[in-house]
């Protein structure tokens, strides 16, 4: 139910939070994810919960799922799990005779799986303590609730084989409900349809020059356009086309649907169309993003008619730019050779740009475009990415020599987000045929590095009761943070298989699906608990969240006024609350849609 008087809403959440425990201090907003020197003074147990036998009892449900508490005590991934999924309900704060717990069907309360709690555990970023049951066991098809021995109840959730089909095809179709200058008609964007938006040509910023810049999708939830995250975004989609192509159809009912091409790649394609409209015809440098000159009110995209103005070139949209492109040439091949020429052309004069202006190393907005701030203080590994790319897909050994040369001035290899993109660079370098036939030690070098990374996450997600590697703090988009590390974690196991690699980034997808301190499914309308106010100018004006969308997500670096009046003294993997005036946790954002699916189309093999 959408929020009445805010101003009443607003005060009664500052009121109720001062009540709460532990929030750190005020940080800037950052999507970089935390070193990966993390460390917890955290309890953790290994010990495994033993299974006790079942009963046979039947009776009329009278459990009232989630307790009647808005967060439950019982965490479950509220989409549920696959019949051969390990499955494993988090318990907070329970009585310490409460030491057992049970499997029940939702609709009768029959009995179908009992089990032992592990010990509880302190859980210092979530200002709790923490225990398990592990129901892996249980495989039957069906509908379930997981209930401890004193009564704390989960929500429902479902085994089987498909459990995030809705998912998929929702995150999925958020991209086309995302789409710009373009109409959006009834019949395939239903309450989202409207008109085409923004198709008047840009003005370069500081100059009377206009160019076309129409298309792409909107990053956010408001109109802007940016390069930095439509990489993101594109980069994470046509991994997920090289992982499982088959998990990608032509029947998602876009309107290239039944084009005899995966409406994947359709929907890829619109946002790089945009982008080649981005990039200077006299240079190869890449414009960084589009916007108008100041924020609008809250309204529809075809309500937004401020003058536009397109953001001077940067090095770190012309790396990301160069990457994406040579991504987009091996992935297109086969589907539309010419656009894959295209891309190859645009890709290596980008390239150029980058040889002859790197020292143009660092971005922030111009005073005069207020509409969303991007900083990023090094390109380096934007450019690490670009060669790294272009050595895949072209197996030329100049970018060998390049990615070689510009590994030494990465911070990391784990970055995944659109200010640090170094892991794509590792993973397309470790992944290249012209890397692999390299006769120095550097393959093997920064393969070990890249899985170091990789453990790291693990060490981490293993002393978190909630089995995601975060600890201490959450970041503006920390849900993108947590998407990423599951992307990481697959990545790795394509490189090197290991059993760990893949329970792990799964239990960062149960996170992000109701196991985390919050109870809450952070995906729009999945789950019983959800998020039903995204900061989301179209959701807003309709009233109405649009499906599909990962919302930020726990922020304790107050990122915003409300957080900062809201979450004072709350445990930093608490600072969540689903209201349309929070952008810091109830923001959305293409680059944070993308990973997710890569997640979701890996559950799909």
């Amino acid at each position: 139910m959408r929020k009445g008087n805010r101003v009443t809403v607003f005060i009664l959440l500052a009121l109720m939070a001062c009540l709460l425990a532990g929030c750190g201090d005020k940080k800037q907003p950052d999507t970089e994810e935390p070193t990966t020197q993390e460390t917890t003074t955290e309890e953790v147990t290994t010990e495994e919960p033993t299974t006790q036998e079942l009963t046979e009892e039947t009776t009329e449900s009278t459990i009232s799922e989630g307790d009647g508490e808005k967060v439950p005590k019982v965490k479950v991934n509220q989409a549920g799990y696959g019949r051969k999924d390990k499955k494993i309900a988090v318990f907070a704060d329970l009585d310490e005779d409460d030491t057992t717990f049970t499997v029940v069907e939702a609709d009768t309360d029959k009995v179908v799986f009992k089990g032992k709690l592990s010990e509880q555990v302190g859980n210092i970023s979530a200002g709790e303590k923490n225990c398990t049951g592990d129901f892996s066991e249980l495989k039957e098809e069906g509908t379930y609730k997981v209930v401890s021995g004193n009564g704390k109840v989960s929500y429902s959730f479902t085994i089987g084989d498909h459990v995030y089909e809705n998912a998929f095809q929702n995150t999925l179709y958020m991209f086309y409900l995302q789409r710009c200058g373009q109409e959006l008609d009834e019949e395939h964007a239903g309450e989202f349809a409207h008109p085409a938006c923004h198709g008047e040509e840009a003005y370069l910023y500081g100059t009377e020059q206009t160019i076309d810049v129409s298309g792409g999708w909107h990053d956010a939830g408001g109109y802007e356009r940016s390069v930095v995250f439509g990489a993101k975004a594109t980069a994470d989609l046509m991994l997920a086309y090289e992982k499982n192509p088959e998990a990608f159809s032509d029947e998602t009912g876009i309107p290239e649907s039944g084009n005899g091409v995966s409406d994947l790649l359709d929907e890829v394609r619109i946002e790089l169309e945009w982008m080649l409209k981005m990039q200077s015809r006299e240079n190869g440098g890449v414009y960084h993003k589009v916007s108008c000159d100041n924020v609008s009110d809250v309204v529809m995209p075809q309500d937004e008619t401020a003058k536009l103005v397109v953001a001077p070139v940067s090095n770190a949209a012309t790396g990301d730019f160069a990457a994406v492109m040579a991504m987009a040439s091996r992935v297109y091949q086969k589907v539309d050779r010419d656009f894959a020429q295209r891309c190859i052309i645009a890709a290596e004069n980008a390239w150029f740009y980058l040889e002859d202006h790197q020292s143009d190393d660092t971005l922030q907005d111009s005073e005069k475009m207020v509409t969303g701030e991007s900083q990023d203080i090094s390109s380096a590994d934007e450019m690490f990415w670009a060669a790294a790319e272009l050595c895949k897909t072209t197996d030329d050994v100049g970018y060998v020599e390049s990615v070689k040369d510009l590994y030494p001035k990465l911070k990391s290899l784990y970055g995944f987000g659109w200010m640090d993109v170094s892991g794509y660079g590792a993973y397309a370098a470790l992944t290249s045929e012209a890397l692999a036939l390299d006769s120095s030690n550097f393959p093997l070098d920064l393969k070990k590095a890249f899985l170091e990374e990789a453990e790291q996450a693990l060490a981490v997600a293993k002393k978190n009761p909630y089995m995601v590697r975060k600890i201490g703090r959450y970041e503006w988009g920390s849900n993108m943070g947590i998407a990423n590390m599951g992307l990481l974690l697959y990545l790795a196991n394509e490189l090197e298989p290991k059993d760990d690699y893949v329970e792990y980034a799964r239990n960062h997808l149960n996170y992000l699906f109701g196991v985390n301190a919050t109870g809450y499914c952070f995906v729009t309308g999945e789950g019983t608990l959800g998020p039903e106010n995204p900061c989301h100018n179209p959701s807003r004006v309709l009233e109405k969240a649009m499906p599909g969308m990962l919302v930020g997500g726990p922020d304790s670096d107050l990122a915003d006024t409300y957080t900062e009046a809201v979450f004072i003294d709350t445990p930093v993997a608490k600072c969540y609350v689903d209201d349309v005036e929070c952008s810091a946790c109830n923001g959305v954002a293409v680059c944070w849609n993308a990973p997710l699916i890569y997640l979701l189309a890996a559950e799909k093999e």
